[in-house]
């Protein structure tokens, strides 16, 4: 439904984009659906339960293999695993009419849609259809055989920073502290949180550049290509293992916060992140030149454990270089985002922050913006210059998702329960699922949500995804019992 781009919550769908153009909804979605299959049910009663499962995965796509009662690939439990599950689902709801008289009574939608990691604009379709307004939504997703209902708040940002005044200063200097400050803030509210529903995991922000006077392509979300030039009397050698011995130490720094994704794996053993930065050197008879490539790992807000924002890393290895620099006023360095063009004089920042309802959306949109301001102060300072408020400019999207814990008397959550109990299973403790689940457009619309599958959480959009047939099984036996009693 091209009613989707009204939508406060609808993301455009940057794969379509060829990095300077963006096509309308229409040319997007042109020839491009939802699968829906309707089973009628057996009752009187009107209405019906939507059973949700997302089609598409993130690249690159990964062979996909087994060993005994194991799957993996791309996608094993992230969305084939669970598209799997409601195929079984129909077949056993048969089996079940035909071999014991029993039957739901409610409609079953299945509905298998796209853009489930990209926006979700599929889940938003479907949830503007007048047929199944309101109807419960039964989403499978990989929880670890944990039902899941209510959901963090999430928060859209965008802060546009620029030099002001200081026409010497360079875009690239602006966002460092900038970062390093909204990511303390953001350990903040996960500390803060007395939600019993809710655990610091429910607390996350994810940040990209998205202009800086470089093309989309060059701000790329695993790579990001530093320019500094500087003028010295030290040999460039010497400046350069001096160089390198900073970046090291801001390594360490970094890593000790978020680990160090270099010991990650692919499925076949080799290391997906070599090292966090290289570091070139040519030397002109005017002034010492560097190239600096700084390289993370590309994942989502709620993605694999592996993921390892090179915004965040190179806010720290260019804030350890500015933190610095006042020590050694031999050596005077300029810096520029490799490409990039015109005065180099503004940046913007934007990205996603969520958080549990231990606080209100009107509180994190202040500590956002103070902390962003907290973080430009202290440039102006090391760097001697002269501060303005208008230099960061907070401004956040349609802010349409504050936390909230579970609806009271969700119907599903209900026979979740049930089928908890009725298979002798230990029904885990209740808690909120994490951003990036197309849950919450639904449940902003008015439909009671459950969360629900198999597989981790954590593993989905990794190169070694994978999903044991015995959970699936189970899973299987849980949501279609639960199933029955509604």
């Amino acid at each position: 439904n091209p009613a989707v781009a009204d939508e406060g919550d609808y993301m455009l769908c940057h794969y379509e984009s060829d990095g300077e153009t963006m096509p309308s909804v229409e040319e997007i979605y042109s020839g491009r659906c939802n699968l829906l299959a309707i089973i009628s049910g057996d009752g009187e009663k009107a209405g019906g339960i939507i059973h949700h499962a997302n089609i598409d995965d993130i690249g690159p796509i990964q062979a996909a293999g087994s060993a005994g009662r194991r799957v993996w690939g791309r996608g094993a439990c992230g969305s084939k695993g669970q598209i799997a599950l409601l195929l079984a689902q129909m077949k056993l709801m048969r089996e079940i009419k035909e071999h014991f008289s029993s039957a739901a009574t409610l409609n079953q939608i299945y509905a298998f849609v796209i853009d489930g990691h990209c926006g979700g604009a599929g889940s938003m379709s479907l949830a503007l259809d007048s047929r199944f307004c309101g109807l419960p939504v039964f989403m499978h997703k990989c929880t670890d055989l944990a039902p899941c209902s209510g959901r963090a708040g999430k928060l859209r940002y965008q802060c546009r920073l620029s030099v002001g005044d200081n026409k010497d200063a360079d875009a690239v200097e602006l966002f460092p502290f900038v970062v390093q400050e909204l990511e303390a803030e953001c350990r903040k509210l996960g500390e803060e949180n007395e939600h019993p529903m809710f655990s610091g995991d429910h607390v996350r922000s994810a940040h990209r550049i998205s202009d800086a006077g470089v093309s989309r392509s060059d701000l790329a979300g695993d790579h990001l290509a530093i320019e500094i030039t500087a003028r010295a009397k030290a040999h460039h050698e010497r400046v350069a293992m001096k160089l390198i011995e900073l970046l090291d130490e801001a390594v360490a720094d970094y890593a000790d916060i978020y680990g160090d994704a270099t010991g990650a794996e692919d499925a076949e053993g080799r290391a997906r992140l070599k090292r966090h930065f290289d570091l070139k050197v040519t030397p002109t008879a005017q002034t010492q030149n560097f190239h600096l490539d700084i390289y993370g790992l590309p994942g989502r807000l709620n993605g694999t454990d592996k993921y390892d924002s090179v915004v965040i890393k190179a806010a720290y290895l260019l804030g350890g270089l500015l933190r610095m620099a006042p020590y050694f006023p031999g050596i005077q360095a300029q810096a520029r985002f490799a490409g990039q063009a015109g005065d180099g004089g503004v940046l913007v920042l934007e990205g996603i922050q969520t958080f549990t309802p231990t606080h209100t959306l009107e509180q994190v949109k202040n500590r956002m913006a103070e902390a962003a301001g907290r973080g430009m102060q202290l440039l102006c300072h090391l760097r001697g210059r002269q501060y303005d408020p208008s230099m960061v400019e907070m401004t956040f999207g349609d802010a349409r998702e504050p936390a909230c814990p579970d609806v009271a008397g969700n119907p599903l959550m209900q026979a979740l329960d049930q089928a908890f109990s009725e298979l002798g299973e230990p029904k885990p403790r209740l808690r909120a699922w994490t951003i990036g689940c197309e849950a919450g457009i639904y449940q902003h619309k008015g439909y009671p949500v459950a969360v629900f599958g198999a597989g981790r959480k954590t593993g989905t959009c990794a190169d070694d995804e994978q999903i044991d047939i015995a959970d699936l099984q189970k899973a299987l036996a849980i949501s279609t019992l639960a199933t029955l009693k509604m």
